[in-house]
């Protein structure tokens, strides 16, 4: 074969493999670069550390540590900026609210939620006292407090309950069930204020819309298995989430109609944000073979999979969607302590 010959062979080979690598990506939603790069990442002293979130400023980062302190860190230089203390129990809870005013903090059982001010760091009220804390949030002006779980000297009832945070006063209870039926693991409330949101474990496995204005539930929407994770879309048309079954799923969050559905995981999913872009969500997998998944709700499809054995609990896009922190459990495991990353994103 002569040198035109070889030249013509190698110039159809690289034009059917171009071609062949292009529907590849058209088909499977992969967005190359979607994750320039890890800006840092943070051994914790403990092992059992499951949330983080950010401030909507985008600035701080904030962690619940295994020694019962709140850390504050810079969310660009992983500088550690203050430490919140006053907790007894292992920290489980946290939510911001939106305005960026109050922080607010649960141990897993027996104390109180604490409410901080943001930028003093000063503890500013307490409520709402749970043996079993599922969930918390914050109201967008951070007025109400929504928690969830098994109340103080309840054995058998789960709760989703409204608290007046000026106040220190509950202002009402949303629902109340059987634990064996109903474990309210994840709430939300929606960014246009108007609603509260409920991923549901055990028998009633599904997600549960409250209007605010009149309390009164508005919506469930069944699922197949336990919904873990759920987090609402910025313009809170829809809602993204999953939990058993491994599958992260898109619901439209006022009628209800489950949108799309979209493989990859292998074990349960843990967490879930949507990028404030609105395309994006990421989830997180109790499973061991990534870190992290994007998915894209314009395709349907995976948009990027970052890859490594591990077990991620949690995560959150910061308000200007320049980053994504993570938080990498061993569930206890002493010997090996969890880690928290922080990505630069590109979305």
């Amino acid at each position: 074969m002569n040198f035109h010959s070889r030249f013509v062979c190698r110039t159809r080979t690289f034009l059917v493999l171009s071609v062949l690598l292009l529907s590849l990506v058209v088909s499977t939603g992969y967005t190359e670069g979607v994750f320039t790069s890890l800006r840092y990442s943070k051994r914790m002293s403990e092992a059992f550390v499951l949330e983080a979130t950010i401030s909507p400023d985008s600035k701080t980062l904030i962690t619940l540590n295994g020694d019962q302190s709140v850390g504050l860190w810079d969310l660009q230089t992983g500088k550690l900026l203050k430490s919140l203390t006053g907790h007894k129990g292992r920290l489980m809870r946290v939510a911001v609210s939106t305005n960026g005013g109050l922080l607010a903090t649960g141990a897993f059982a027996g104390e109180k939620v604490k409410i901080w001010n943001m930028a003093t760091g000063a503890l500013v009220g307490e409520m709402a006292n749970f043996d079993d804390l599922a969930s918390l949030a914050l109201s967008n002006d951070g007025q109400i407090l929504a928690a969830s779980g098994i109340p103080s000297g309840q054995t058998k009832d789960c709760t989703v309950e409204l608290w007046d945070v000026a106040k220190g006063t509950r202002i009402a209870v949303l629902a109340r069930k059987p634990v064996e039926q109903f474990y309210p693991g994840s709430l939300r409330f929606s960014p246009d204020g108007k609603h509260l949101a409920a991923g549901i474990q055990n028998k009633s496995h599904s997600i549960m819309i409250w209007d605010l204005a009149t309390q009164k539930l508005l919506k469930t929407i069944p699922h197949t298995h336990d919904v873990i994770a759920i987090d609402y879309s910025p313009d809170s048309k829809k809602i993204a989430g999953g939990g058993m079954g491994s599958i992260a799923c898109v619901w439209d969050a006022q009628t209800g109609k489950l949108l799309q559905q979209m493989k990859g995981h292998t074990d349960h999913i843990t967490g879930a944000s949507f990028h404030p872009g609105g395309r994006y969500f990421a989830t997180t997998s109790f499973g061991s073979k990534s870190r992290f998944r994007v998915w894209d709700t314009q395709a349907g499809t995976q948009a990027y999979a970052h890859e490594g054995r591990t077990r991620t609990h949690n995560l959150t896009f910061s308000r200007d969607g320049k980053s994504l922190a993570v938080v990498i459990t061993t569930y206890g495991n002493l010997g090996d302590p969890a880690t928290l990353e922080v990505y630069d994103t590109n979305l």
